[in-house]
């Protein structure tokens, strides 16, 4: 699992507000306006809950862009009434739905089955029918990351359409090596999730859960990008704080910032390739240039990153 510095895009603090209000807390913020909530899926037999958001095109406000499946994580707290869908109301069932979550909470840990990972590849495949040959991105927030995570690794067969999914400190969604011959499938899965996971997160991220994932023949999906801790005075304030979607949401925004003043900006990585694929007559050497180029170019780009995030990351 690799920790090596990304840069922070719109498009991932767009999915950490989604993440925060699929709970249905006081706190949510309202949504960016290029964003129209669509559809809703929820199990009461399993305490799934998942929202669907469409990211209007820029150029054509009239399509969609790309769909958020928006996964919704463990319940903490009592939702407030008043949602986008009132058909469902998640505050009657608030109770149940936190000791299924908890259990599923547990199974994944242990890298059992649960059936609120298949009612995730179920919400997907109905998006996928109602709205055609669009981008669906999974992300989740805890439960509702390991969600998404399951969810882009039974998609496989279906990349053109579910490229990569966006997590805040996920629950750890663990691999079977026995029952996936094919390594480099576990590889390419892995390298299609970004979780952006807080330095002190402990409840994600420790010891026990990486014993048991080696005695188990386990490997975790997708790569940690670590983000600073809270702003708590105490370190133990801050490993309490650490876990929420709001820290989260405080931490990625105040890197995103700073790395907006240093003048970092994304970078595609496939970019090389479709420069090379672009040249009708490529020169000898040009690749090798354009590789080198893109070294020192991502090069410079970490250098400012750890710059961004500062000393509270090291």
């Amino acid at each position: 699992m690799s920790r090596r510095p990304t840069i922070i895009r719109d498009d991932d603090l767009t999915a950490a507000a989604l993440c925060a209000r699929v709970y249905h807390a006081k706190s949510a913020s309202p949504p960016p306006e290029n964003l129209v909530a669509l559809t809703y899926d929820y199990s009461a037999r399993t305490g799934f809950y998942a929202e669907a958001w469409g990211q209007r095109d820029p150029e054509d406000p009239s399509r969609l862009e790309r769909i958020f499946l928006v996964c919704r994580g463990t319940v903490a707290q009592r939702p407030v009434e008043g949602g986008l869908f009132p058909d469902v109301d998640l505050k009657k069932s608030y109770r149940s739905d936190q000791l299924r979550n908890i259990v599923a909470d547990i199974r994944i840990a242990l890298g059992m089955k649960s059936a609120l990972l298949d009612d995730g590849v179920k919400f997907y495949n109905h998006l996928k029918r109602q709205f055609g040959n669009i981008n669906i991105v999974p992300v989740g927030h805890s439960l509702g990351g390991a969600v998404a995570n399951h969810i882009l690794a039974q998609t496989q067969g279906d990349e053109d359409r579910c490229r990569q999914a966006i997590t805040f400190n996920a629950l750890p969604y663990q691999f079977n090596l026995k029952a996936i011959p094919d390594k480099k499938r576990v590889v390419a899965i892995s390298h299609k999730t970004i979780n952006y996971r807080i330095a002190t997160d402990y409840l994600t991220r420790n010891p026990l859960l990486r014993i048991a994932a080696r005695l188990l023949r386990r490997q975790t999906a997708g790569r940690d990008v670590l983000l600073p801790a809270g702003t708590a005075n105490s370190f133990v304030a801050r490993v309490v704080t650490s876990h929420g979607i709001s820290t989260v949401m405080e931490s990625l925004s105040d890197v995103h910032s700073r790395q907006r003043q240093l003048g970092i900006r994304p970078i595609d990585p496939n970019w090389v390739a479709q420069l090379t694929k672009q040249t009708t007559a490529p020169q000898a050497g040009s690749a090798d240039k354009l590789k080198d180029l893109a070294a020192a170019t991502k090069c410079n780009a970490a250098t400012r990153h750890r710059a961004a995030l500062g000393p509270a990351a090291c």
